[in-house]
């Protein structure tokens, strides 16, 4: 009867440890994980870092990226939220979208300086 409970516990606890890591928990997902499966990760909270970085769009409106240094980009909103962070290493918090017209995008939730 134990080895069956013991089962049970350690698939539950499995499956939680995979949810944490889809999430982005534990870790954090990288840029380029985003970009590559943008698909499996639009719509859920993950967290990820790198440096904030400002961009003008063609009209020459500002918007704000998180960059990896390797070219993988995703745009930060809102734009106010993220400005304050320009050129600083951060850890975002938020829920991951795939926007027409714009593309990857982390609607933060936290965002916070990491230093170096």
């Amino acid at each position: 009867m134990h080895g069956g409970r013991s089962a049970a516990i350690f698939a539950a606890a499995a499956a939680c440890a995979a949810a944490l890591l889809l999430a982005g928990c534990g870790g954090g997902v990288s840029l380029a994980t985003l970009a590559q499966r943008q698909q499996a990760f639009a719509g859920k909270e993950v967290r990820s870092e790198g440096t904030v970085e400002r961009e003008r769009d063609p009209s020459g409106a500002t918007y704000y990226v998180l960059s990896d240094g390797r070219g993988d980009l995703v745009g930060l909103k809102p734009t106010a939220r993220a400005g304050r962070y320009r050129g600083e290493r951060v850890s975002v918090r938020g829920r991951f979208e795939v926007q027409g017209g714009f593309g990857r995008v982390l609607l933060i939730h936290v965002i916070e300086a990491r230093g170096g």
